[in-house]
C-alpha cells in the first residue's frame, strides 16, 4: 500500500449539542500553517520544527486531524495525531494535540479511541507511543507503559497471527572465527 492512497475514514463528534466537529484522515483538511504554529511554539516536543519538516512528515504518515464545524459551515482546525508506519508491521502514535480553546470537551478521549480502534494500532505486531502527560487517558485504550514512565505500547485483544512473532530462544549471535 502506498502511503499517499490509505482509504480517508471520517467519524462525527459532537459535544453537548453545541460543538460540531469531524476526525479525518483526509490530508487536505490539515491546516499546515497551524499545525506547524503548534509544534513549533506550543508543543513540549518539537519546539522550532520547520515547516519543511512538517510537510514531509504529513506526507509521509497517516493523519488524523480534528476539525471543528460552526454554525455557518465555516471548519477549524483543533487538533491532529500522525501515525509513522510501515503498513505492515509497526506503527508510531506521534504529535497527538488538541487545541487547548477546544480540551474539556472529550475530543483527546474520542480521538484516543479512534486511533487506539484503527488498524494502525490493531493490524500492527506493535504499536508505540511516548508521552510525558497522557498515560492515563492512553491507558483507558489498551495502551501499557512499558518503561514505568515514557513507552507505551498498544496491547491488543485479538492479535493477528501473521504478523510474525518474538521468540527469546532465538536470540544468539554465531562464534567469530578470529
Amino acid at each position: 500500500m502506498d502511503h499517499d492512497t490509505y482509504e480517508i475514514e471520517e467519524w462525527n463528534y459532537n459535544y453537548k449539542n453545541k460543538y460540531n466537529y469531524i476526525i479525518t484522515t483526509d490530508k487536505k483538511k490539515i491546516d499546515v500553517d497551524r499545525l506547524h504554529d503548534y509544534l513549533a511554539n506550543e508543543s513540549y516536543w518539537c519546539v522550532g520544527i520547520s515547516k519543511d519538516r512538517v510537510l514531509t512528515f504529513i506526507k509521509h504518515s497517516v493523519c488524523y486531524s480534528v476539525i471543528q464545524i460552526h454554525d455557518d459551515n465555516t471548519t477549524s482546525f483543533v487538533g491532529f495525531a500522525r501515525f509513522v508506519t510501515d503498513f505492515s508491521t509497526f506503527s508510531y502514535l506521534a504529535d497527538v494535540y488538541v487545541d487547548k480553546n477546544h480540551r474539556e470537551r472529550g475530543l483527546a478521549k474520542r480521538l484516543t479511541q479512534i486511533l487506539s480502534e484503527s488498524r494502525w494500532c490493531n493490524d500492527m505486531r506493535k504499536s508505540f507511543l511516548i508521552t510525558f502527560s497522557a498515560q492515563s487517558l492512553y491507558e483507558k485504550f489498551g495502551w501499557k507503559t512499558v518503561d514505568g514512565k515514557l513507552y507505551m505500547d498498544f496491547h491488543k485483544k485479538n492479535p493477528k497471527p501473521n504478523h510474525g512473532h518474538f521468540d527469546k530462544s532465538k536470540i544468539g549471535y554465531p562464534k567469530s572465527k578470529l
